[in-house]
């Protein structure tokens, strides 16, 4: 973090809200909230060259997009490796805070957890030193907006093997 210079853009407009993450390869994945209301799905670009340029951006038909901001970590509960993602998981509301794991750095979504099935909007993913998953999220039972809230996920809770 010593020095920083500026990337490449990604071909594509009505997009923003974006977060990025380095996958097994080394590649970049940039994922993306689309407010582009004639596709309900989340937006993906790749990067093999650090962020200089961006493939073409492509849907991601199971991320689904409420038109809402979402994130995107590379995480390890074990020695296993995944990608994990989290957002609403409605194409037409802020509603259903779900996160879904890839192990095949986002081909498949393979686990899907809703972790509030109430209103729901922005939210953040970590990794917690002891391997497990926490999530910080705008979450209400009326509005997404009521209130935070601050959830640790374990290996168990997504029915993965610790």
């Amino acid at each position: 973090g010593k020095t920083w210079q500026l990337g490449g853009i990604a071909p594509h407009d009505q997009v923003n809200e974006s977060t990025v993450t380095e996958l097994s390869s080394g590649d970049l994945m940039l994922n993306m909230r689309n407010y582009d209301k004639e596709e309900d799905f989340r937006k993906v670009a790749l990067s093999k060259d650090g962020g200089n340029t961006w493939s073409e951006v492509y849907s991601d038909t199971t991320l689904l997009e409420p038109i809402c901001q979402g994130s995107l970590i590379s995480h390890r509960f074990s020695e296993e490796g995944f990608l994990a993602f989290s957002n609403p998981g409605n194409k037409d509301k802020r509603i259903n805070m779900t996160v879904r794991i890839s192990p095949d750095d986002g081909k498949t979504w393979s686990v899907s957890k809703t972790i509030h099935e109430g209103p729901s909007a922005y939210s953040n993913l970590i990794s917690l030193p002891d391997g497990y998953l926490g999530i910080f999220f705008e979450a209400g039972h009326e509005r997404p907006y009521e209130g935070l809230a601050f959830k640790i996920i374990s290996p168990a809770d997504l029915n993965l093997n610790e």
